[in-house]
């Protein structure tokens, strides 16, 4: 801006003037500065007096710049306030400061953190060079050149940018692709890769084994390999093969030793050694040692106490079992039953007293037979109603009724008093390949056809993942805490064979609500009785459903359960809990159910997928003499599980490659099985990332599911809602084991 603006001019001329008039006015006042002649200059209105004259100085804030005052400019960076460790960097604004991260750095929650820079990522170098990731420069690869400074004094630089001798000692070397041909003081020599040696003519593989320059275990076999070699732990031990421990057969419970038999661990295998735990002992006489325990057992019908002997029986003083209606008579109109240690006469119809010998409510004696009372004598009764001669009331007859409530669901009551059907399905109209169900009016699918975005399409094959699953945990046997429900969330099978099956107050509704979480409201599900019940949960209906006895255990059963697939054929899936010792009680129980499904073969030919699954409680079942055969008949797809560790492929394995199903990961308890018609028919079992379905986990031969042995990422990418924790709940029973089959719909 010029000085000789109109505005400068003004503000010139105005000082001057006021200069003259304090000068005009000095008679009047000594002060030249009152009154103040400043107060037409901007930002300079501060008078001050010197002698006789005066000077117009800033006001605070501004500094005199020229004839005018600008405003003085406060650095708040000077000195740096921001003294962070990698976050240095001060900009001002106005009157305040902002902390920058230094250059490399950006930050995350608060803090300035390094920028992970690829030096390298819009470098592109010639052919013969390479890009140094430290700086991002081009540099040399070995062995080329871009002039003559960069080679040996024997090389010269080629057109290809190569060091190349004038006279190549290399030319006529073959160091093989396991080594470098380099000149030294003018000869050819091989820099052989390690694990190989030169020869002299080429670089040969150094046989670490044959040479002993291996540090394999003692207990291990020494592998040569190409430039290196590999070590293994030999039959019998395990480890990595430079470190190999002895693997005890005995404890893990791998061993094949018969009942009778010991298992005594040895050094990479072990010994089968008979014994004889009743060689010491001296029984009663009503008592015989039992050799697999070395206890004195009671012999059939004989006992210590009442306890010892079943109900209704108590233990007399020579320790015999007696019945307790031996003593009691009950005359010719009652039968004696016991309960407990009672035994009570239940009387014939029209009879009464301890011991029958009078008559009942509205029966009399006639002669010396009791005779029901006529009480219908004086009743009359509606057409629809009949009176009922016990108590003298007219009732409805078979099918009559006064009101709807005394009908069938889905029924009403005619004028006539007939219970008489509604026509759920009178004005339903379903899509193609669907029809009404009466029960409820509602359409269903036909067979074969399954409902995808309200259209019923045919289904050609039909993907069923099969679980067993002893996944009770916390104290009381049940599915209370939540562990296994979540896991049964993270699996999601198909048909579960679970154990176990307790939850809330084990009523109807608390199961439901069980089911409901855990697998979803469409699932159907059958359980068994006893304590710790056996149950089947199915995403299709499960249309008939039983038990067969264990005849070693008292406090579940064997329960089976008949599942309505699409197609022809049905699956037919028994879920056991066998006992855990001895051995022997798991064969049997095996074999109940084997000749059981035999006879239904025959029945029902080519009508049954057949399957079992559950917790084995041991290996002994998985043989021919337990589910694999009945009198000659393959029943089971199983093996001979001696030769499980040679080939453990056979069995579900889980992430590690293990297939011990316990919770301590040390014993193989828990199985699917399957007849070999559809033990042909198993695939791979998958689970699909839930945030990126082009990823998932294949498990060749079927899952044992471990929570523990996976990240809470994978986790949550695939299992969710399953927790890390879950599998290491307290007294979680086992891990549920899961199969996939893939069946053709004809």
């Amino acid at each position: 801006m010029s000085l000789f603006s109109n505005k400068n001019i003004f503000v010139l001329l105005s000082l001057f003037l006021s200069i003259f008039i304090t000068s005009c006015n000095t008679e009047e006042s000594s002060d030249p500065c009152d009154p103040n002649p400043c107060t037409t200059i901007l930002n300079r209105t501060v008078c001050v007096q010197e002698d006789e004259h005066f000077r117009c100085d800033c006001i605070d804030g501004y500094v005199l710049d020229g004839y005018f005052c600008k405003m003085i400019e406060v650095d708040v960076c000077d000195p740096n306030p921001c003294t962070e460790e990698n976050r240095t960097t001060c900009l001002a604004y106005r009157d305040s400061y902002q902390c920058n991260c230094n250059s490399g750095y950006h930050l995350e929650n608060d803090i300035c953190v390094q920028d992970s820079v690829d030096l390298c990522k819009d470098v592109v170098c010639d052919s013969w060079k390479s890009c140094n990731s430290q700086n991002g420069s081009c540099e040399l690869k070995i062995g080329r050149c871009d002039s003559q400074t960069d080679c040996s004094e024997i090389e010269i630089c080629d057109e290809n940018h190569n060091c190349v001798n004038q006279s190549n000692p290399c030319e006529n070397q073959n160091c093989s692709n396991n080594g470098v041909c380099v000149v030294e003081n003018g000869s050819a020599k091989c820099n052989c890769n390690s694990g190989f040696d030169d020869d002299g003519l080429s670089c040969i593989d150094i046989n670490e084994c044959q040479l002993g320059t291996d540090n394999c275990d003692e207990n291990a076999n020494c592998i040569n390999t190409t430039g290196s070699f590999s070590c293994e732990c030999k039959s019998g031990f395990t480890g990595s093969g430079l470190n190999c421990s002895d693997i005890d057969e005995c404890q893990l419970g791998a061993d094949n030793c018969q009942t009778g038999y010991q298992c005594v661990n040895t050094e990479g295998s072990f010994n089968c050694v008979e014994i004889d735990l009743c060689e010491n002992i001296t029984c009663s006489s009503w008592k015989t040692c039992n050799p697999n325990s070395g206890s004195c057992e009671l012999d059939s019908g004989r006992c210590d106490t009442t306890n010892d002997c079943g109900v209704g029986k108590s233990c007399d003083d020579n320790h015999y079992c007696v019945d307790l209606c031996d003593s009691v008579d009950c005359g010719a109109h009652g039968e004696c039953l016991s309960d407990e240690s009672v035994a009570l006469c239940v009387c014939d119809q029209g009879y009464a007293g301890d011991y029958c010998d009078v008559c009942d409510n509205s029966y009399h004696f006639e002669g010396s037979i009791c005779v029901r009372d006529d009480l219908c004598l004086n009743v009359t009764c509606d057409s629809w109603k009949t009176c009922n001669s016990d108590n003298g009331n007219c009732e409805l007859n078979s099918g009559r009724c006064d009101s709807a409530s005394n009908c069938s669901t889905n029924q009403s009551c005619d004028s006539s008093h007939y219970c008489v059907d509604i026509d759920l399905c009178e004005s339903v109209t379903c899509v193609e390949n669907a029809h009404c169900n009466q029960d409820d009016g509602s359409c269903v699918c036909d067979d074969g056809f399954v409902l995808d975005n309200g259209v019923c399409s045919q289904i050609s094959q039909l993907h069923i993942k099969l679980q067993a699953a002893n996944i009770s945990s916390g104290n009381y046997q049940s599915y209370d805490p939540g562990h296994g429900t979540r896991i049964f969330q993270g699996t999601k099978p198909d048909v579960v064979m679970i154990q176990e099956f307790n939850y809330g107050s084990n009523s109807s509704s608390d199961i439901r609500e069980f089911v409901d979480e855990a697998f979803g409201t469409e699932f159907y599900y059958s359980r068994g009785t006893g304590q710790i019940p056996n149950g089947v949960i199915s995403k299709w209906p499960i249309i008939e459903s039983g038990l067969w006895d264990d005849p070693y255990i008292s406090n579940r059963d064997l329960d089976w359960a008949i599942i309505d697939i699409p197609g022809d054929k049905e699956l037919f899936v028994v879920s056991v809990h066998l006992h855990t010792s001895p051995a022997s009680d798991q064969v049997g129980a095996a074999q109940v159910i084997a000749c059981q499904i035999k006879t239904l073969k025959q029945q029902h030919p080519n009508a049954y997928y057949y399957i079992v699954g559950g917790d084995f409680n041991g290996t002994s079942s998985v043989s021919d003499s337990g589910f694999g055969k009945c009198s000659g008949e393959t029943i089971f797809a199983t093996y001979q599980y001696n030769d499980a560790n040679s080939n453990p492929r056979r069995f579900p394995l889980d992430k590690n490659g293990d297939y011990a199903t316990n919770a301590t990961g040390s014993s193989h308890y828990d199985f699917v099985l399957v007849d070999p018609t559809l033990e042909q028919l198993q695939v791979p079992t998958e689970y699909t990332n839930i945030n990126n379905s082009s990823q998932k986990l294949t498990y060749p031969t079927g899952l044992v599911f471990d929570s523990r042995i996976y990240t809470q990422t994978e986790l949550d990418s695939y299992f969710s809602p399953v927790l890390q924790s879950d599998s290491a709940a307290t007294n979680m029973q086992h891990m549920a084991v899961t199969r996939d089959f893939l069946i053709t719909i004809e």
